[in-house]
């Protein structure tokens, strides 16, 4: 048999993993396709060999979930001595199996995928709570922008995000070695950054989410057209205003007075703090002490993006998995086998090859077209059918 070769470390990937090497929770912030996950299963393996760590528990999107065991691990790891486990809810008895045996095997390494979405439900707490009882646990949230949204209480039935964030950073807070990944820390604002590192230390930044973002934003207090109050960040017309009514006073014989300021304030819900920080603003901005939050940042945090990065191959191909749910599979079956088939009370039926390749790909899509009788002739109305897994 031959011996297993793994890929050589990239200059910018052996910077990381210098950058890592003695930190116990840390962020890499590297744009897509610079090989965030190698650095990590190197710094998984590093912790392993010194007995520090036992297993690797990886929290991700549901179609990238599929890839650490099945390609990333296989091709990087630079053995075999792994066990490699795919959460599905332990929905049946060979997957259960999988699950105890993975667990159980304390001669290697466990190797726990499991999808974000996961976490907005209570089958999974038990079997994260087994693991983390028997074994000595790396956390990783790979594209953490998952875990993006605050530690605000969601309304029943609202704001699933912030639920699985809340229930993540619970459950880890606790572990000693965690990381996340992702190349968009900030896809909507810096305030995004708050859970993500809250998940890595608790009360990292010294804050709860509501003086975060007091601190870090200009929060101005509006009223909806029914009269119910709401916080939201500075908008460019409000910015406006206030530069026009200090503009005003400041040809005036008085100037701008703290009378000025205090009267803006109450009159545009403003603190008076925030109304002398966009006093003192050249161009509009809806955030304020941005350095020193990147300060605070770059302390466990590499950054990497792709164009700096000399040594990358043109491209890299990446393969994301999908399974269809129960009903897709039905669906999909009737329909390959008969040419007909049925979802919800409505019809489904083809004749020839041609249209059979296109409605099975909708019905992958999690697409049924069928006809209504409002319909004209040759068009379908799409019903979504449930959700992939």
């Amino acid at each position: 048999m031959e011996p297993h070769v793994i890929p050589p470390m990239r200059k910018h990937q052996v910077e990381a993993l210098q950058f890592i090497e003695d930190k116990d929770v840390f962020a890499l912030f590297m744009e897509m396709g610079t090989g965030k996950t190698k650095v990590i299963i190197e710094k998984a393996s590093m912790l392993y060999r010194k007995g520090l760590i036992d297993c690797i528990l990886i929290i991700a999107p549901n179609a990238v979930k599929p890839q650490w065991p099945k390609e990333q691990f296989p091709t990087h790891y630079p053995n075999k001595e792994w066990n490699g486990y795919i959460w599905d809810g332990a929905s049946t008895n060979k997957s259960s199996t999988a699950f105890h045996k993975g667990l159980n095997d304390k001669t290697r390494l466990f190797v726990m995928s499991t999808n974000v979405e996961a976490y907005q439900w209570d089958t999974i707490d038990i079997y994260i709570k087994a693991v983390l009882a028997e074994r000595r646990v790396f956390v990783v949230v790979d594209e953490s922008v998952k875990i993006k949204n605050g530690r605000r209480k969601p309304k029943k039935g609202k704001r699933a995000g912030a639920k699985r964030t809340n229930k993540i950073i619970d459950l880890f807070k606790n572990v000693k070695y965690k990381a996340i990944l992702t190349g968009t820390p900030t896809p909507k604002s810096p305030f995004d950054l708050w859970a993500q590192f809250e998940f890595l230390q608790q009360d990292y930044f010294g804050r709860d989410y509501f003086y975060f973002t007091h601190h870090y934003g200009i929060i101005v207090n509006k009223k909806t057209g029914e009269g119910k109050s709401y916080s939201t960040t500075l908008d460019q017309p409000t910015y406006q205003r206030i530069k026009d009514w200090l503009k005003k006073a400041e040809t005036e014989e008085e100037g701008v007075t703290p009378r000025t300021i205090e009267q803006i304030s109450i009159y545009l819900g403003l603190s008076t703090k925030d109304v002398i920080t966009v006093k003192n603003m050249k161009e509009y901005s809806a955030y304020k002490n941005l350095d020193e939050l990147k300060s605070l940042v770059s302390r466990i945090t590499f950054y990497k993006d792709k164009k700096d990065c000399l040594d990358l191959p043109e491209k890299l191909y990446e393969k994301l998995y999908c399974e269809m749910s129960g009903e897709q599979k039905r669906v999909y079956k009737d329909l390959k086998k008969k040419m007909y088939t049925e979802y919800l009370n409505q019809e489904l039926t083809v004749t020839t090859k041609m249209a059979l390749l296109m409605r099975l790909q909708m019905v992958t899509g999690g697409l049924f077209p069928h006809k209504d009788l409002e319909s004209p002739k040759d068009e379908y109305t799409y019903t979504r059918i449930g959700e992939s897994c």
